[in-house]
Order: structure tokens, then sequence, then C-alpha cells
């Protein structure tokens, strides 16, 4: 007996409703448990309201031997970034999932991402470290989603959602989908897909056997069963009933079966039905329990419409197949037309007008019961039980890369500039490093005073027994003094870290040995942000001593959102393959210019190089007043990052594409604040101006007078102290503190 849990944020049901995955996971998982598989359905609740499985579902649950655990994703918190929800609900999943023997988990949301994403930096050898074997469902993910619906996508947010999913299909042992279409769909978008996606179908419990219904008589009723919203097609079917007032005498009465999604559309169809002179009853109330009640007892007279343009394999579909006698007729488009097989006489192309000569042509001669065509129920229960059997014999891959036999295989380099208090903690921490298989590099960049210049040297004399390598240039800022350190080098990976940052004591040895594991080309780590000179480390045990006032899990290389919102690619520590750096021509130098390491991130990635993140939190990333990135031009940073896009889109034959998308969104952003101080302006004209914030929130010329409280502020308290201030009352209003820069 296997241990098999299906997550899923869709399930049956929520304050009385549930989706197409809510119904797949039902049926899935009483498919398996009549098999005799200890089966959990997990329920990840993703809204700011907690919610919870109806009481009735959950005692059906508990009746049919399926457990039930509910999850209750976290709010966003004031003191880390950045804030992905979908991050913050997978990593609560992640030990859930992790005491199972095969997840099943849907594509939207994915929640197994952090368990995915932390497997890849576990020795495989260790199986029981590794987790449960990992089989992403294509359902219906995001970008699907917002393209069936014809919606844009909210930026960066569905970007990052977008960015969660796709990485947690391409990392999963399997993948599978209930239609052909689903796949091709996602390919065609550029999803990754692990080796060959199997189509199964969808489980469904066979239903009870009926007596033979005799054929319709006479159809009085069309029934349109979806949701109302775009992608379910009930503007497609209100056209088609529209064209069909034009064409054709018949006035059947109509029904809206499915729950209401969309406003706007229900007034739509309404208002275009009523015009049109047929007699509307919306039934939004129903479950698919009630819904499959009601279509049986008005089957006789009832003609079922199903008119997405583009759905992947609908119950809805499946369903009303199995009613006895319901003249059913759907669309091609999307997986429709696989459910149905030899249902042509029941299929059109998605186009109102086709779909109005079907119904007329069912309308005048219905189909007989035995010309109608079944979803068969037992040939796909069959696949996934087939399937289920073979996934559990999946085996962790060896790693994709070995370590090579050259010794020291780390370089760590360490670019110096007027860092004296901070530089030795950071080579104290190298010093207590967990293994010495590494060589350090360290190159002060001309510093312009003594005592910085006096304390390199010192600590060159001190380590010069360890064969650590300093030496001093004529200052080149920082990414031209990274590459003369890494030009030193010969190891096979290069680590690259601030000389006012603190590594944890096993940073060096837990970096090489993911990069290893997981066969990347660079790996960043997660931070710990403070903003104190103190060490932040006990030398003893190398806990933190110096509370961090906020934390960075980054997101990854999520190219597109990461143009709007950078965070999501990381802090400055990370280690990367001398060769893949070397190809690259290293750091690109601009002098004056920050975001150098976000931008070397975007080239690598660009480059079609491997580049994650190892989500733990391996360095102490020191923020201090006064340093490059609070200094130099914000505008000037994002403009080099930009440029890293724009390279791309020239050789493309698109220039500025990359300038333009981030200032349309700027632009946006600005507009959305414009139109706050407005409507702040109408309420209370006499509304006040925000002393933390960048931007006035008056209409008055205040600016002057903003200005000088603001430099007042920062001038009379420490980084450290407003830091502290911004974690304990600002971040809850405004969110979490954001670095300058990388």
């Amino acid at each position: 007996m296997a241990r098999v849990a299906i997550v899923s944020y869709d399930v049956q049901t929520i304050r009385g409703e549930a989706g197409e995955a809510g119904l797949f996971t039902t049926r899935l998982a009483n498919v398996f448990r009549r098999a005799g598989e200890d089966v959990t359905i997990v329920a990840i609740h993703a809204g700011w309201a907690p919610g919870s499985v109806d009481a009735h579902w959950r005692a059906r649950y508990q009746a049919d031997g399926i457990s039930l655990i509910e999850l209750q994703s976290p709010p966003a918190s004031a003191n880390r970034w950045p804030d992905v929800a979908s991050m913050r609900a997978a990593e609560i999943a992640a030990p859930i999932l992790g005491g199972f023997d095969i997840v099943y988990c849907q594509d939207r949301g994915n929640p197994a991402f952090h368990l995915l994403r932390t497997r890849r930096y576990t020795t495989r050898r260790n199986t029981a470290k590794r987790g449960p074997v990992c089989v992403t469902v294509l359902n219906g993910p995001s970008e699907w989603q917002l393209s069936s619906n014809e919606h844009y996508p909210e930026l960066p947010t569905d970007l990052h959602l977008a960015y969660v999913e796709r990485y947690a299909a391409r990392h999963s042992d399997l993948v599978v989908s209930p239609s052909s279409y689903m796949v091709d769909y996602l390919k065609g978008i550029g999803w990754e897909l692990p080796g060959n996606v199997e189509v199964l179908g969808l489980p469904m419990p066979p239903p009870a056997k009926a007596t033979e219904s005799a054929a319709t008589a006479q159809i009085r009723t069309v029934v349109y069963l979806g949701a109302i919203e775009e992608r379910k097609g009930i503007r497609n079917f209100v056209l088609a009933l529209q064209h069909l007032a034009r064409i054709a005498p018949e006035r059947p009465d109509v029904v809206l079966l499915g729950r209401m999604i969309d406003p706007n559309l229900l007034d739509f169809a309404l208002l275009g039905l009523k015009s049109s002179g047929f007699s509307v009853t919306q039934v939004s109330s129903l479950d698919n329990e009630a819904t499959s009640a009601y279509l049986k007892k008005n089957a006789a007279e009832t003609l079922c419409v199903v008119s997405a343009r583009s759905d992947n394999h609908p119950y809805s579909v499946v369903e009303a197949s199995l009613v006895p006698g319901l003249n059913l007729v759907a669309c091609r488009g999307g997986g429709v037309a696989e459910l149905l097989d030899g249902g042509d006489a029941q299929l059109c192309d998605p186009y109102p007008m086709d779909l109005a000569k079907l119904i007329v042509e069912r309308l005048r001669q219905p189909l007989g019961p035995s010309e109608l065509a079944r979803y068969d129920c037992l040939a796909a229960n069959e696949r996934w039980l087939a399937f289920h059997r073979k996934a559990l014999q999946v085996t962790a891959p060896e790693p994709v890369r070995k370590l090579s036999a050259a010794k020291p295989s780390v370089d760590v380099c360490v670019a110096y500039y007027q860092k004296p208090v901070q530089f030795g903690q950071l080579l104290d921490a190298l010093e207590r490093q967990t293994e010495t298989d590494f060589h350090v590099i360290a190159v002060n960049d001309g510093s312009p005073d003594e005592e910085s210049n006096q304390v390199f040297a010192r600590h060159a004399e001190r380590l010069a027994s360890r064969g650590w390598d300093f030496f001093t240039q004529e200052n080149a800022f920082v990414d031209a003094a990274r590459n003369n350190a890494a030009r030193r080098g010969s190891s096979e990976f290069i680590l690259f870290i601030d000389a006012d940052d603190v590594p944890a004591y096993n940073a060096v040895a837990r970096m090489r040995e993911a990069i290893t594991l997981s066969g990347d080309d660079a790996l960043i780590c997660a931070s710990y942000l403070f903003a104190s000179d103190k060490p932040p480390l006990d030398p003893a045990t190398g806990n933190p001593v110096v509370p961090p006032y906020a934390t960075s899990v980054p997101l990854g290389m999520d190219l597109v959102g990461g143009l709007i919102d950078p965070a999501v690619f990381g802090g400055s520590m990370c280690i990367v393959r001398r060769e893949v750096f070397e190809a690259i021509g290293g750091f690109r130098e601009v002098r004056g210019a920050g975001h150098e390491d976000w931008e070397l991130y975007v080239r690598l990635a660009l480059a079609g190089y491997k580049i994650d993140i190892l989500p733990e939190l391996l360095q102490f990333y020191r923020q201090v007043e006064g340093s490059l990135a609070r200094s130099l031009s914000p505008d000037a940073a994002r403009r080099r990052l930009i440029g890293a896009y724009e390279e791309r889109l020239i050789a493309a034959g698109l220039p500025g594409g990359a300038l333009a998308l981030s200032g349309l969104f700027f632009s946006a952003k600005r507009m959305e604040s414009k139109i706050k101080t407005l409507s702040s302006k109408l309420d209370a004209p006499t509304g006040n101006y925000s002393f933390f914030s960048r931007e006035t929130q008056s209409f008055d010329t205040k600016v002057v007078s903003v200005d000088r409280l603001r430099a007042w502020y920062r001038h009379t308290f420490s980084l450290e102290a407003r830091l502290n201030f911004h974690r304990i009352f600002l971040a809850p209003f405004i969110g979490p503190y954001k670095p300058p820069s990388a």
C-alpha cells in the first residue's frame, strides 16, 4: 500500500464550490483508494480569508477512507522579500509532502515548488531526504487560464506565479495530462517538460447501470453547461443563439447552468438572449452532483451545450455524456474532441455560426441513445492505475556532473574598497569554514584612505601562510575588481562575496556540493539582511547573534518578472563554474552603475546557462551607510540591467523592447499613485503627504519640506535604527525593506 498525496488549491467543496481541479482531486482520490492505496488529499488555502473544506465533504472523505489535510498559506511577511504567494504556500506544504511515497500536484500554483527545488541539492543516494516521487498534472496553469479568459497578467504577480508553475513542472519526476491538447499548448508557449508526457484522460467513477432511454421526442430547453466566464464559452453560446434567432424560427427555453464567475458576462448573456426572444433562467447554486441530477431529470427534453472554444478536458462534457438519453453538443476547441470518441455528430468548430447550425440540427433531429458518444470511464481509470504503478518505481537520477579532482575546487573572490571594520569579519568566517578545499583571492580596489589600506595589508600578512592571494590595484570599480580577482585563480568554481558580508561557516562547502549535485552552471543562495557593524555569528557555534531585520529567499531567474522586480534574482553571493564565467566574459565593466550582480545573472540565463537558487540562508548580507548601492544612481543601475536584455532584443530586431516594457510598467505605477492621491484629495481635501515615501501624497508643493524632514531623519538615526523602525512599524503597511541593489 503506497502513501499517496493529491495536492490542490481547488478541493471539493469550499463554500459550496469546486472547479474542474477540485472534481479531479476527488475522483483521482477515489480511484486510488478503491485500488487499495492510502490516499490523502492536501488542500492548500491560499486566500486572504482562511478557507476550509465544507463539513459534509469532509465527512464523505472520511467515509470513503480518504484522509484530508488542510493547510492555510501564511500571509505576506513584513520582513521577507521578495513576496511571492505561491512560494509561501509551497514552503509550508514541503514538510507535509515529504512524508508520502508519491505526490500528485495540480499545475496551477504548483505546491511542490519548494520540495522540488530543495531536493535538487540533496544527495541522490539518500532517498529518504530526497522525498516522494513528484507528478505534475496539467489541468490548466495560470498562463493558460489567463489566455482562455482573455485577461492580461498582473505585473509582476502573475509572472512570478507562472515561473513557479513552469519550474515545478520542469523538475517533476513525471508530468501527466488529461489531454494531448494541453501538452501541445504548453510546449507551444515554451514549457520544458521532463520526458514523455503521458495522456491519461480524466479519472471518473463509472455510472450506475441504467435502463435504455427512449428516443427524445422533442427538445424544449437548451442548457448552457459551464461557469459564466470567458473560458467556458458563455460569449460563444450567446452569439450562437443570437445567430440562431436570425436563421431559424425555434425559440427554446434557455437555462444557464453554472457558477457565476464574471458578473459583466452574465449581464451580457441575459441582455443578449432576452433581446433575441429567448426565455432565460439562470441556475448557479447547484454543485456538480446536483447538476447531474438536474440533467438526468430533464434529459428527454434537453439539449446540453458546452461551448468553450479552448477548454482542456472538462468534466462537464464527461458527466453530460454519461447521462442516459441526454443530447449533448460541444465545440471541438481544446481537448473536448478527445473525450467523445466517435461523437462527430455532436461536435462543431468553436465559432458561433457553426455552433448555431449544430444546435438547430439537434433541435430538429435529436440523436437517439445509441447514437450518443459516451466517455469511457473504465479505460481512463485503468490508464491512471497503470501509470501510478509505473510511477512508484521511479528512482532518483545520478548527479548531472561530478566534481573534478582539481584542488582547490573553489576560488573565493572578494572585492575590497574602504571596508576596514567589516573585512576582518569576512576573513574570520572564511577561516572557520567547515572545509579547506578553497582558495581566497582578495583585491583592494584602490581604497583612498590610509586606514583601509593598512587593514588590508595586515590581513594579507597574517594570512600569508595559508597561501591566500591579496593584491592591490588602481581603482577600477567593483565589476572590474571582481574580474581581475577571478583571472588570478584557476579553480573549477568561483564564489563571489562582498567584503562587508559574512558567509555561514558551511557556505563554501554547501554551495560547492549543491552546484555539483544539481549540475547547474551558477547558484545564488538565500540571505539574512542585517545592518550592524558587529559580527553576525557566534564564533563557537556559527549561530546568528545579530537579529536580521529581513530575509531574502529569491524566486529565481524569472526573466520577464525580474525586469520589473529584480529582487527575485537574489543577492550578491553566488558560485559559478569558471568555464561559464569566462565564456560570457565575466562581469560587464560599467563604472559608476550598480546591479552588476543582477546583470551577470541575467546574462547567464539569456546565454542559456542553468542558474538557480539554493534556498538556504548562507549569506549575512550587511547593509552599510554610504555603500555604493546607496550612493550610486538607481536609474543608472536599472538601465545597466535593462542593457543586458537589450543585447538580445537588438539581435532579434527589437531594440528598445526591454526599456519600453520597464517604462510602461513604471508609468502605470505612477499613474496608479496619482489616482490614489486624487481619490484621497477628493475624500479629504486636507490630505497629508507621506514622510517615509519618496513621493508626496499631496497636490501642494511641499517637496522642499519633505526633503528636509527626510534628510533630518536619515542624518539623526543610524541605518540600523531606521531599518529596525521600518521592520517594526512600517513594513506591515508598506511592505518589507528592499536593498537598493544586489
